[in-house]
C-alpha cells in the first residue's frame, strides 16, 4: 500500500470516528431517542458540521477500500437496487407494510397481488440499504424508518412514484437520445420524448395531463424538504427581514412551499405565488389542506402567469426564481429575466436560487455528485444543463447591461446557491 493511500485511510477513518462520536454524544442527550438521525437542518450548527463530515470521510472511505476489479459488480448491484425500489414503489409495497407492526410475506403478496417469492427477492435486496427490515425467525416484515417516512408522506409517495414511472424510463432512453439527436439543444429531442413517444418539451407533456401536473408538483415538494434542497437555506441564505412588510413574487413558485417556509419565518413578508393557472388552481387547494395557521396564509396569495409574459407585479422587493431557469436554454433563460425587468424598481433585486456547479474536486463529493446527477436529469428532461458561475455571469450580461451580480452565496450543506441580481 503506497504512503498516499495509507494517509488518506488514516485521514479519512479519524474524521468517522471523530464525527461519529461527536454526532452519538448528541443523540445521548436527546429526550426522545430517534429511530434515525434528524434532518441536517434542524441539527445544532456543531452536529450539523460533523453528519456533513461524516458523510463525506465515509463515502471516501468506501471508494478507497473497493477493490477496482469490482466497479462492474458494484453498479450491477446498484442497478439491481435501483430496480427493486422502483418494482416496490410501482405495486405500493409500503402502503400495505403496517406503520407499526409487521406482515407476513405470504399476506402481504395477497394483497399486493404480486408473487410471494419474487417480492422476498425484492424486499430483502431494498433491505440492504435499510428500506424496509424483516423480523424474526418467521420472516415477517415491517418498516424501516427510511419506508416508514416514505408511507407517511404522501409528497414523498408523490415523488416515489414520479421516481419509478418517469425519471427511470427517461434515464433508460439517453443512450438513444445521444445517437438520435447528436448536440440537439431543442427542448423536444430528449430521453423524455423517447420514454414516453411525445413531440413536444417536457413542460407541454405535463400540462397535458392534470394527474401529471400534480404529481411533478409535489414531487418538487418533495424534493424541497430533503437536506441539501431544504427551503431553511434560503431562509439562512440574505437577511430576508431587511425587507419589513415588502413583496416577494415567487415566480414558477408551484405549491408554495418555499413562500410557506419563508412566511413561517418571517411574519411581515408577504408573496405572490405566479405559475400556471392550472397548477395554481391545485396549489389553492392544497394550501388550504395543510391548515396552517391564518398568520401565514393571509400573507400568501396565488396568481396564474407565464414565465414567458411581462412580470404583472411592479415593484415587488424581490423576484425569486427557484430552481426555475436550469429548466431552459440560454436564450429562454435570458428572455424569462428580461420579462422581469420592466416591473424592477430601483430597490428591487431578483434572487436565482439554482446549482452553480463548482470546479471538479473543490467541494465534497456528496454534495457534487448530487449537482453533476442533476445536471444529467436535465439533459434528460429538457436538453439543459446546470450552470458553472461563468455561465451564470454569460447570461445576465445577455440580459441587460444594467443588470449585475450583486452576491452569490451558498449555504454549507445546500446543493442550491442564491445568486442576488441588482440593477445599477
Amino acid at each position: 500500500m503506497d504512503e498516499r493511500l495509507s494517509s488518506q485511510l488514516e485521514r479519512y477513518a479519524s474524521q468517522v470516528a471523530s464525527s461519529a462520536g461527536l454526532i452519538a454524544e448528541h443523540l445521548k442527550s436527546l429526550k426522545d431517542d430517534p429511530s434515525m438521525l434528524p434532518n441536517q437542518t434542524t441539527l445544532p450548527t456543531t452536529i450539523g458540521a460533523a453528519k456533513l463530515e461524516l458523510e463525506e470521510a465515509a463515502i471516501q472511505l468506501l471508494h478507497l477500500t473497493r477493490d477496482p476489479g469490482d466497479v462492474l459488480t458494484n453498479l450491477t448491484v446498484d442497478l439491481q437496487f435501483i430496480c427493486a425500489v422502483r418494482w416496490l414503489l410501482h405495486f405500493k409495497i409500503h402502503t400495505f407494510v403496517p406503520q407499526d407492526g409487521t406482515i407476513s410475506y405470504q399476506e402481504l403478496s395477497h394483497m399486493a397481488k404480486v408473487p410471494e417469492k419474487l417480492l422476498r427477492s425484492y424486499l430483502r435486496l431494498a433491505m440492504t440499504g435499510h428500506l424496509f427490515q424483516e423480523y424474526g425467525t418467521t420472516g415477517m416484515v415491517g418498516h424501516s424508518p427510511v419506508s416508514r417516512k416514505l408511507a407517511g408522506d404522501p409528497t414523498l409517495d408523490y415523488w416515489g412514484q414520479y421516481f419509478a414511472e418517469t425519471v427511470f424510463p427517461t434515464a433508460a432512453k439517453n443512450v438513444d437520445a445521444t445517437a438520435t439527436w447528436p448536440d440537439s439543444n431543442k427542448l423536444n429531442e430528449t430521453a423524455h420524448n423517447l420514454a414516453f413517444d411525445h413531440h413536444g418539451s417536457f413542460f407541454d407533456y405535463i400540462s397535458q395531463d392534470p394527474a401529471r401536473t400534480v404529481e411533478f408538483a409535489n414531487s418538487m415538494k418533495a424534493v424541497s424538504t430533503t437536506n441539501l434542497f431544504d427551503t431553511s437555506h434560503l431562509c439562512k441564505s440574505f437577511e430576508w427581514s431587511s425587507l419589513g412588510d415588502g413583496v416577494v413574487v415567487d415566480i414558477g413558485g408551484s405549491t408554495g412551499h418555499v413562500s410557506v417556509s419563508l412566511a413561517e419565518s418571517f411574519p411581515r413578508l408577504r408573496f405572490v405565488v405566479q405559475d400556471r393557472p392550472e397548477v395554481v388552481l391545485n396549489s389553492i387547494q392544497r394550501l388550504e389542506e395543510r391548515e396552517l395557521p391564518v398568520s401565514v396564509t393571509t400573507r400568501i396569495r396565488f396568481q396564474g402567469h407565464s414565465l414567458f409574459h411581462l412580470q404583472p407585479v411592479k415593484g415587488a422587493a424581490v423576484y425569486l426564481l427557484r430552481q426555475i431557469l436550469h429548466d431552459w436554454p440560454d436564450q429562454e433563460a435570458v428572455q424569462i429575466l428580461r420579462n422581469i425587468l420592466p416591473a424592477l424598481e430601483p430597490k428591487s433585486r431578483i434572487f436565482i436560487a439554482d446549482i452553480v456547479l463548482p470546479e471538479t474536486g473543490s467541494i465534497p463529493a456528496t454534495q457534487e455528485r448530487v449537482m453533476r446527477c442533476n445536471d444529467l436529469l436535465l439533459h434528460q428532461f429538457t436538453n439543459t444543463l446546470e450552470r458553472t458561475l461563468k455561465d451564470w455571469l454569460a447570461i445576465v450580461r445577455q440580459v441587460s447591461d444594467k443588470l449585475q451580480i450583486q452576491h452569490v452565496y451558498r449555504d454549507p450543506g445546500s446543493i442550491l446557491s442564491l445568486i442576488v441580481l441588482r440593477t445599477v
